[in-house]
């Protein structure tokens, strides 16, 4: 029997973690902070000898409630800080608690980035958006993580490490090929999909690394992500469009897509609301903002891209 790990029980820590950013309150039974890879590998032994359930948790940042539970909460945001960047390769080597502002920092004097851009993105890690294939307005044209990421490394149910690159195959996962046809078939062909596993991913590119993607922490832990970088552009430039009715943008947005934006976001009425609340004076009668973001090579082209919009 594996050695008990070292757990914190005390109710103020457990109420601390009973919650993340979503609408739920699940109280833990407790709360685990490993520092490293082998203490993280030695609790899910741990937990599988003793059939206790472990709930990954990084920044806390999700709204669905996957971070949040009944078992031992496995605080992942402090122990795994290492971060390198190859400006060579174009590679950021993040561990599971590096947020996304942190890569970016690190990547930007090196003229680099890491495109998608989740809305959490000050605060969450790189273990939280691998399991939640995060996304923000740049997804429009970048998609989401799951592109960007080359490699994971993993501790499975089991407690073995182990490294799940793109390309390797679809290791321990065999899924019948007299079912791929229901996938194809029945899958949304939607550009974000959040719900489930990403079976149609897995299918078309056969990589364990596109199940792993997206699944909440039900298959693996995150421990360190390779994460590809793409050159900063030269110049941005945007475009707010207000609009009398939602009704309107069904003919905007097309032509809107035809000129090729970095990033979209929609301010609905709601939304609007608070902006008011807050003391800016917006025009009347209007119903929703649509913010647009263009990226070009030069400063002319991106003032004349927003010209046409």
């Amino acid at each position: 029997m594996t050695a008990e790990p070292s757990l914190l029980t005390e109710s103020r820590i457990r109420a601390a973690y009973s919650e993340g950013a979503g609408i739920y309150r699940i109280l833990p039974r407790a709360v685990a902070v490993p520092g490293s890879v082998a203490e993280l590998a030695a609790l899910v032994r741990w937990a599988a000898d003793t059939r206790a359930p472990l709930v990954p948790r990084g920044a806390g940042s999700g709204m669905a409630g996957g971070n949040v539970g009944r078992g031992v909460i496995v605080d992942l945001s402090q122990g795994f800080r290492a971060l390198t960047v190859d400006p060579a390769r174009r590679l950021a080597r993040a561990g599971a608690s590096v947020t996304w502002a942190e890569i970016n920092a690190a990547a930007r004097g090196l003229g680099l980035r890491l495109p998608p851009d989740p809305s959490s993105g000050a605060f969450a890690t790189s273990g939280g958006m691998v399991s939640t294939n995060a996304a923000g307005p740049r997804s429009l044209r970048y998609g989401s993580v799951r592109r960007w990421i080359d490699a994971v490394e993993i501790v499975g149910a089991d407690g073995e490490i182990r490294v799940v690159r793109r390309g390797g195959g679809a290791g321990p996962w065999h899924p019948a090929p007299e079912t791929r046809h229901l996938v194809d078939q029945h899958f949304p062909k939607t550009r974000k999909n959040s719900s489930g596993y990403a079976l149609d991913a897995f299918a078309q590119s056969g990589d364990e690394l596109d199940l792993l993607i997206g699944s909440e922490g039900t298959l693996a832990f995150i421990t360190q992500v390779d994460w590809r970088l793409e050159p900063i552009f030269p110049d941005v430039a945007g475009v707010a469009l207000g609009f009398g009715e939602l009704e309107a943008l069904s003919d905007t947005v097309p032509y809107l897509l035809a000129l090729n934006p970095s990033a979209v976001e929609l301010l609905d009425r709601t939304i609007l609301s608070f902006v008011e609340a807050a003391g800016v004076t917006l025009p009347a009668g209007l119903a929703c903002l649509l913010l647009v973001e263009f990226e070009r090579e030069t400063a002319m082209a991106a003032r004349g891209v927003v010209g046409d919009a």
